[in-house]
Order: C-alpha cells, then structure tokens, then sequence
C-alpha cells in the first residue's frame, strides 16, 4: 500500500485528504495479480457496499490502463484511515480484540473469507476502531459462517471443529480469547488441567525407566 496526498481545493495545503493506494505494476506474475486486485475491487463494490466505513474502508474505484512505456498496470484507491496495527493482536484490551473479531464476523457474514488477517491487515483509524484491508487472496463463502458457538473471553478453547469455523477460530487463537485447552510439557501437549498446580503437573510426568548399573569385567592375565 501507498498513500497519496492530495489538497481538497486547489493551492490550499490547509485542506489535504489522503488516500490508500494499491498499485499493481508489471511483473513476471502480472496477470495473477491484476485478476487478484479486479476481484478485491469487485468485493469492495458487491458484498462490502453497506460495509465500507464501517468494517473496510471507503473504496473510491479501481484503475487500469497503460504506463508510459505501455505496460498495464491497476490501481486500488480506498480512503486513508490509518497505519496498521502495529502490535501483536493479543496484547490489546479485549475492547479492541473483540471488536476485531466483531469486524471479521461481519464480513463472514457478506459472504467473504479473508484468509490472511494478521496484524497488517487490521488498520486502525483516530478512533482506534478497527478496519481489515486486503482481500486480494480472499474467497466466497459457498453458504454461510459456520460458526455456532458465540465468541467468549476467557471461556475455555472449543476445538475448530466444536467452534464451525475455521479462519473464526484461528483469529480468536491468534487475539487469545480462550482459556488454553493444551500445554506443552516436555516435549509434547497435555491438558490444561493437568497445570493447575506444579505438584499436579508432575504427578503426569512419564516414567522414566533407570538406566541399569553397568557392570565392570576384570581381566586377569
């Protein structure tokens, strides 16, 4: 992403609105790419219409033409919010986590799965109210979210299968929602419930069987 800076009226530097760029240039896998950006800029003006400012920011349009040296290229042009998320999701205050995954559960909902939402694709605007950017390699959800269970803080890990939905699931893994449902201890994964005390943690070790004493054989000559 690039951002553009442009004044609102002309010669007047006190009024500048700012706009989110994507820009594809020609490259060995042009093609893929353009086809990947026509159909981020078809989800922007289909499923995400009612959601632009609200979970996606607002798309202006999508340009396509030739350079001067008479390569295609495309552009992307959303409104400017603001920087990504510059930390790890898990490190913010539940507010924000569960409005993020509020923000996912409502594109799910127009029918688009992200597939890559990670901290650079979560911006944040003056507010701090989160926005996801970056469809390129998004798909259709053939029916609907299959989510069943709600999203509940500190409530203990469903499994992906328990929870329905997949990328729902390893969002909340990745905001850590859930009480741990597995630990590692040595070398390998255990209930959580087996670390409520040290003692009780111990108590699961596995046996290690006591290596045999060696013997020593005397020679005589």
């Amino acid at each position: 992403m690039s951002t553009l800076r442009f004044p609102t009226r002309p010669s007047d530097e006190t009024c500048v609105e700012f706009y989110e760029l994507k820009c594809i240039m020609p490259s060995t896998n042009t093609a893929a790419k353009f086809e990947h950006v026509i159909a981020e800029a078809r989800f922007y003006s289909n499923e995400f219409k009612k959601l632009q400012d609200v979970t996606v920011p607002h798309f202006h349009e999508l340009f396509m033409g030739e350079m001067m040296d008479e390569e295609d290229t495309a552009c992307l042009v959303l409104d400017y919010i603001r920087e990504s998320l510059s930390r790890c999701l898990w490190t913010m205050n539940a507010e924000f986590r569960h409005a993020a995954l509020k923000t996912l559960r409502l594109i799910h909902h127009a029918g688009v799965q992200h597939n890559d939402l990670v901290e650079r694709n979560i911006i944040v605007d003056e507010n701090y109210r989160p926005f996801i950017i970056d469809f390129e390699i998004a798909g259709d959800i053939n029916d609907k979210c299959g989510q069943v269970i709600p999203v509940i803080f500190n409530a203990k890990e469903p499994t992906c299968e328990e929870f329905g939905c997949e990328e729902m699931h390893d969002s909340c893994l990745i905001a850590d929602v859930w009480q741990l449902r597995h630990v590692q201890f040595m070398h390998r994964y255990v209930p959580a419930e087996w670390a409520t005390t040290p003692d009780e943690l111990a108590m699961r070790a596995p046996q290690v069987l006591a290596m045999k004493k060696p013997t020593h054989q005397h020679w005589t000559e």
